[in-house]
């Protein structure tokens, strides 16, 4: 049997309905690949982003770390520099206090005497010498008391060195005071 349709205006809105229904759908799916298309581009233009200030914040911390290693070699070098200038100032220190003992030895040395040996042994300064007269040695020994850089000054030994008892070997011992010296 065939089938005709009374009503044309059903099947025509069926066709519309069905041919809005394609283009919606249509729409749907151009819209969501467009809005897919949109994230995907905004995300990888947020990742270059992101991976250009990476690099540039990877090279700033560079340059800070190379300039924290130039900033602790400086110090290590002033540091040392220091060091040198303390022990410098100790050698200087030093040296002026052996000046002014050999000043003070040389000043207390009557011209009856003549020194063989002058050593620093552990904390002990030693002196050794010959001279003409028991009386030259006693002298020396008093005046070199007087010496602000030497206390405990003591006489270890003297004997004569002839028989006229006219020549005299003698040595001296004494304390060190100052910590340079």
């Amino acid at each position: 049997m065939l089938q005709v349709n009374f009503l044309p205006w059903r099947a025509q809105r069926e066709k519309r309905a069905t041919r809005s229904f394609v283009i919606m759908a249509f729409c749907y799916a151009v819209v969501t690949l467009f809005c897919l298309s949109a994230l995907y581009v905004a995300a990888t233009s947020q990742q270059q982003q992101l991976s250009e200030r990476l690099v540039q914040m990877t090279a700033a911390n560079t340059v800070r770390l190379n300039e924290i290693k130039q900033i602790k070699d400086t110090q290590q070098t002033a540091l040392a520099l220091v060091q040198l200038q303390s022990q410098t100032q100790k050698i200087r220190q030093h040296s002026l206090l052996l000046q002014t003992l050999f000043t003070d030895i040389e000043s207390a040395l009557p011209e009856s005497l003549w020194l063989k040996k002058i050593a620093f042994q552990e904390e002990k300064l030693v002196i050794e010498g010959q001279g003409n007269g028991y009386l030259s040695v006693i002298d020396f020994q008093q005046k070199l008391s007087d010496s602000s850089l030497l206390t405990g000054l003591e006489l270890g030994k003297m004997m004569a060195v002839n028989t006229e008892f006219s020549l005299f070997s003698f040595a001296f011992t004494a304390n060190r005071t100052g910590a340079a010296l």
